[in-house]
């Protein structure tokens, strides 16, 4: 997936997806409903993986994340 950063007078993000399966992935992401955006500002686990200074991008829910480890946009 390619990720496109734009800065005219307003940032956007731009996930170009490389592949199908990338952007069936983006689709069933999109039309499940509204999204949140949550910064990974410590190490967190994220699939056997050590993530730092990253942005999680999920369907939006009423749960209420641990603020130490994430921050919502």
């Amino acid at each position: 997936m390619e990720a496109i950063f734009v800065s005219n007078g307003e940032t956007q993000l731009i996930l170009s997806p490389e592949d199908e399966l990338e952007r069936m992935l983006l689709n069933k992401l999109l039309n499940s409903g509204p999204v949140e955006f949550q910064l990974i500002s410590q190490p967190v686990g994220v699939l056997g993986k050590s993530v730092k200074d990253a942005m999680i991008i999920r369907p939006k829910t009423n749960y209420v994340s641990d603020t130490d480890k994430t921050e919502t946009l």
